[in-house]
């Protein structure tokens, strides 16, 4: 087959969104298929352009993927709000229009154009171009945008929401083929589109991903003794997560020397959080970049506690792509997350990890203590995780799925001409 993507967010040497899209797409290519991707100069999550890479047009072929950058406005000091976030999305849409009228004019033949959701805006030619070349349209959410705005009030403007709301209705219903990352983002969705919408969940490979020792190399790194035990956050630092309780916590128990906190990662509340550790005085924390792909593995493995953070309401907005990767290493995980949800369920349901009340320091302390003294426990829950891991988040299993039915979605469409 011959795909279009389109995707704000893409870099696998990047994490959530822009990472699964970057992957997504060299796998179809490794199939066979020939795919070309309209896609933001890689950013995510520092909201920087990528070390050696211009914010401005460019195009380049990598693992057989052709790839048109767009663009983007970035914020001059990291800092992401509401306002700039629809500028944003808004202007990254008017600049990808230079690829799509390109693609357009060339008369290339393609079998289907797949759009990753968020961003809302940035679908709106995919949509027209479907439409014209009479194409079949699949949208992947890979959170709820919209509700997400609202419940953590990135939003707070009511009729702007309500205008992104019916947007987001009308954007889904015109779509050929709606999927999401989890049964109840798939329940949600289907109850306002009046589609049947199906779930693929974010993936692991866990031939790459796999549970390992703590290398020499990691220790010298973060500047830890090997039988330190380290509570790690690695992941985007944003508004949806409210990292704060960490360093909160980390403050709580700064007397225990063998405990030490990791946060790896970058995003746009990077420089408060840092500002916040040198405001309490932290010498058990330790701050360090978003590693690269083949570091990864070492990575987890340094970690005797995984942390999942979320703010209350968020947990059944987006599904953390972390935990799919802290499962295929066999680390144990706390999560802050509300009973019910659909996180709360996953790890508790297969028993691989401790639940921490959202958005409490005192929980997660708590959470954190439980663990720090039970060696035995973190690898029980650990081991579970890693059969988790390879029961339901295997790569090649989920994207064999995806690509049956985008088999069947492109043949349904040709039938219907």
């Amino acid at each position: 087959m011959k795909i279009l993507l389109q995707s704000i967010y893409y870099d696998k040497s990047s994490t959530g969104i822009a990472k699964y899209s970057e992957e997504l797409a060299d796998w179809l290519s490794e199939q066979g298929h020939s795919v070309d991707v309209i896609c933001a100069v890689p950013h995510y999550p520092d909201w920087r352009a990528r070390t050696g890479i211009k914010n401005k047009y460019s195009a380049e072929s990598n693992e057989g993927v052709s790839i048109g950058y767009v663009p983007v406005l970035l914020p001059k000091n990291g800092e992401v709000n509401g306002l700039y976030r629809v500028m944003y999305e808004l202007l990254y849409t008017i600049s990808s229009l230079r690829w799509w009228g390109r693609y357009y004019l060339d008369k290339r033949e393609y079998d289907a154009v797949m759009a990753i959701h968020p961003v809302l805006i940035s679908i709106l030619p995919s949509i027209l171009f479907s439409k014209i070349r009479r194409i079949p349209l699949i949208i992947h959410v890979q959170d709820l945008q919209v509700d997400a705005a609202e419940k953590l009030k990135i939003v707070n403007n009511q009729l702007l929401l309500r205008i992104l709301k019916r947007l987001e209705i009308q954007v889904l219903r015109s779509a050929d083929y709606v999927t999401t990352i989890s049964h109840v983002m798939a329940k949600k969705l289907s109850k306002r589109t009046k589609k049947n919408v199906e779930m693929f969940p974010n993936w692991s490979d866990t031939n790459e991903i796999r549970p390992s020792s703590r290398s020499d190399e990691m220790c010298e790194q973060l500047n830890i003794e090997h039988d330190a035990i380290v509570v790690m956050y690695s992941g985007n630092m944003g508004d949806k997560q409210g990292l704060e309780i960490v360093l909160d916590a980390a403050s709580l128990i700064r007397k225990e020397q063998k405990v030490k906190f990791v946060m790896c990662g970058d995003g746009g509340s990077k420089q408060k959080l840092q500002d916040y550790s040198r405001n309490l005085s932290l010498n058990n924390v330790i701050f360090i970049p978003l590693q690269p792909p083949e570091k990864l593995n070492d990575l987890l493995a340094a970690g005797d506690i995984h942390l999942i953070i979320q703010k209350k309401g968020a947990a059944d907005l987006v599904m953390p792509s972390k935990l799919t990767n802290i499962a295929a290493a066999g680390r144990p995980m706390i999560v802050t997350a509300d009973m019910g949800t659909t996180l709360y369920e996953t790890v508790s349901n297969n028993q691989m990890g401790l639940i921490s009340e959202p958005e409490s320091s005192e929980g997660l302390v708590s959470a954190i203590m439980n663990l720090v003294g039970e060696p035995h426990k973190r690898s029980i829950m650990g081991s579970n995780g890693r059969k988790f891991a390879i029961d339901f988040l295997e790569k090649e299993e989920i994207l064999s799925r995806f690509e049956k039915r985008l088999f069947e979605v492109t043949r349904q469409k040709r039938g219907r001409k």
